[in-house]
Order: C-alpha cells, then structure tokens, then sequence
C-alpha cells in the first residue's frame, strides 16, 4: 500500500527485480518487458512505482517520472525516512492519476526491501 502526502492508503503497483542480461541489452528486450508491464498497471491500479539506479534513463524514455518528494516506510516503530530519494520513479498512462510529484510518499513496510 502506498500514501501519497495525506492521502487514504491506495493500492499501486510496484515494479521489482526486472533485469536485462547485459548480453541482450538493447536489442528491446527490457521495453517489450516493460510496455507489457505498463498494460497490466493500467489495467489494475493505474499508478505504479519502482526504484532504481542507474536505469533511470531507461525508464524516463518509456515514460517513467522521477519522484521529486521524499520517501518514507511506515514500520511497526513508526514512520521512517529511506534511503530511496533520487531513485524512486512513477509512472501512469493517465497523467491525471499522477499525484504531485513533490509531495511525500509513503510505503507500508514488508519482508525484504520495503521499496
């Protein structure tokens, strides 16, 4: 679940773990992976997230946005500043849906990496 500033909890997608083998990158592999992904998050939630590095290039060029707030994970000791400011992105096929891109996110924490 995710909380855009003050908003109600909302449910988003979350897009974890997609990789490339170097060997095939750039032949369109990670976009065909990607545009796929993106039917699905209009499809089910409208607003989807990931964090990443040194992709974000790559994801700006699908249509991706860069977080501009910062980003908190709300644990069971409370709310948390992480360390996913820089490489948090957004991304939605209806720009209305996107929140203000300024604002403070925050993720409901979970096993593994919260973000």
């Amino acid at each position: 679940m995710i909380r855009f500033g003050d908003q109600p909890w909302r449910s988003a997608g979350y897009v974890e773990a997609v990789a490339t083998d170097p060997e095939h990158q750039g032949a369109g592999v990670g976009t065909s992976a990607m545009e796929r992904l993106h039917d699905e998050i209009a499809a089910r939630w409208g607003v989807a997230l990931l964090s990443t590095g040194r992709a974000t290039g790559f994801y700006e060029l699908l249509g991706w946005k860069r977080w501009l707030g910062l980003s908190y994970t709300e644990t069971q000791a409370g709310v948390v500043l992480d360390g996913e400011h820089g490489g948090l992105m957004v991304f939605s096929r209806d720009p209305s849906a996107l929140p203000d891109r300024t604002m403070t996110v925050t993720c409901q924490d979970r096993p593994g990496d919260a973000w």
